[in-house]
């Protein structure tokens, strides 16, 4: 248990650094990321619902990733969420036709591809995303028409009869019941919680034992209790904080704060330790956009020493200059 820990911490402390490198490097490669993958998850989109309806299913069956995850649709999911929300981006902002294109391209097979998965989490994902973003483009009239589309769809989906279960109902995980033995047992050790490196399993009378409370913060609060938490805040305080102090001169920062707002969403319904194995629900969700964005902080404040140098150096080549006048 502790070594697969320490190897985990280890994983995702080295993901983090690499991320911030390239980013610090090449600011731009979330760009050509993009461009690169949304090909990859039009075909395998494609590929998937061929399967799906060659197969003569309906469309109310739920759809499995034929490339990755095959036997989880949710995890399936994720991939095609985060590519969803970064084709919206560059479909608004995309300076070439082609760009704009492909990113349609990808936002409708992405969100076609989610529907039919009927991932509710990475559903829900996509529309905190584009929600986040145009929340911090402050297009008003636009967040008010996309949070009234998501309203009638919702609607549509529940009450339609399109799918084999609505997507506001329960579905059999228990995660009502998860959680509330989580608080259980937080509150029998409320300030350091049961420590990281106990096992964070869960047993529910009547469901039966998880591996897992299925929420990032229940997570936290069972391991590091309130401390824990507080510290967890704090970090995601600091790095969104950054992040806005970098708008408007670091491009592409709305794009990655709309992937770790959304991500946070995602993992309060799907989470599972802070410190697990390689996940698409956190190194999507989250520690990639952490990557992102203490890369272009580092950018950033190598800038500004460079504006500080050059600015003295103008100010010492003055001082010269002002130093012969008056020498004359």
């Amino acid at each position: 248990m502790i070594y697969d820990r320490l190897r985990h911490i280890l994983a995702i402390l080295s993901f983090v650094v690499i991320i911030s490198w390239i980013t610090y490097k090449r600011p731009q490669w979330v760009r050509y990321l993009f461009i690169l993958m949304a090909p990859v998850a039009v075909f395998a989109a494609l590929f998937s619902l061929y399967q799906l309806h060659e197969g003569g299913a309906f469309v109310s069956r739920r759809i499995y990733n034929v490339l990755s995850y095959r036997e989880n649709p949710n995890s399936a999911a994720v991939p095609f969420a985060f590519m969803g929300v970064g084709a919206f981006y560059f479909m608004v902002k995309g300076r070439s036709w082609w760009i704009v294109s492909l990113s349609l391209l990808t936002l409708v097979v992405c969100s076609w591809f989610l529907f039919q998965a009927q991932s509710r989490a990475a559903l829900l994902y996509l529309a905190i995303g584009v929600f986040t973003i145009l929340l911090m483009w402050r297009s008003w009239l636009a967040l008010v028409l996309a949070l009234g589309f998501s309203a009638l769809f919702l609607i549509y989906i529940n009450f339609g009869g399109v799918l084999d279960r609505s997507f506001l109902e329960r579905g059999g995980s228990g995660r009502l019941e998860i959680w509330m033995a989580v608080l259980d047992r937080f509150l029998q050790a409320p300030i350091f919680g049961e420590g990281v490196g106990n096992p964070i399993e869960i047993t529910v009378p009547g469901f039966g034992e998880f591996h897992s409370p299925h929420n990032l913060w229940l997570s936290i609060v069972l391991a590091g209790g309130a401390v824990g938490l507080v510290l967890f805040l704090a970090f995601v305080s600091s790095v969104l904080i950054n992040a806005r102090l970098m708008r408007g001169r670091m491009p592409g920062v709305t794009l990655v704060v709309g992937w770790l707002i959304a991500g946070l969403a995602l993992l309060s319904f799907d989470g599972h330790g802070l410190v697990v194995r390689m996940n698409p629900h956190y190194w999507l969700g989250l520690w990639l956009p952490v990557g992102v964005i203490i890369g272009r902080e580092l950018r950033l404040r190598e800038s500004g020493k460079d504006e500080i140098r050059s600015l003295a150096k103008r100010c010492l080549n003055t001082d010269a200059t002002v130093g012969r006048r008056d020498g004359d």
